[in-house]
């Protein structure tokens, strides 16, 4: 099972083409918490903020279906969002 920690390094190692989308696989096979995912884009690395919303665009997008029980807390929290990066995604 894929901890916080080990996300979080693999979001701050080099990227390479389709590492988000191999991420977005991986998560729900893992049965990694998506509050946690939402947690992460708050991260003070912005880097981090950043990969992290982007990885949850991608997953939120590709199965909709599967996040609805948490769009309440996505909701509650997108008011706190300041890394303008994150802001796009």
């Amino acid at each position: 099972m894929l901890t916080k920690e080990q996300l979080m390094i693999e979001l701050t190692v080099d990227p390479t083409k389709g590492f988000i989308e191999r991420l977005a696989v991986l998560l729900p096979d893992q049965n990694f918490e998506l509050n946690e995912l939402i947690g992460l884009t708050f991260y003070t690395d912005k880097q981090i903020g950043f990969r992290a919303a982007w990885l949850l665009d991608t997953m939120m997008l590709a199965h909709p279906e599967r996040y609805i029980e948490h769009l309440e807390y996505f909701a509650k929290r997108m008011a706190g969002v300041t890394n303008e990066s994150c802001k796009r995604h």
